[in-house]
């Protein structure tokens, strides 16, 4: 991953997690919305469950990426996670 490859011992921990997460948000953001837009067309569907998943699917999706880019940098900050050795910082 980008944070555990550019982690060192000496490196900020908190300086890493907000670079990885800005490395990374802007193109799980695209890939989210696209998803979201694309399960979201299903509600035009006449059929109630088709319909029901467009739904459900896209609301998922999008909480999905909210509880990831929230949870992630605090559970990067609770565990201690080993640099990948032969990096470069």
């Amino acid at each position: 991953t980008h944070y555990r490859s550019t982690l060192t011992e000496k490196s900020k921990e908190r300086a890493l997690v907000v670079r990885a997460l800005g490395y990374i948000a802007i193109p799980c953001l695209f890939t989210t919305i696209t998803t979201a837009f694309g399960f979201g067309s299903l509600v035009t569907a006449k059929m109630e469950t088709i319909h029901t998943l467009g739904m459900f699917a896209a609301m998922g999706v999008v909480v999905a990426y909210i509880v990831t880019f929230v949870t992630m940098p605090l559970f990067l900050g609770w565990f201690r996670i080993r640099p990948i050795f032969g990096t470069v910082p």
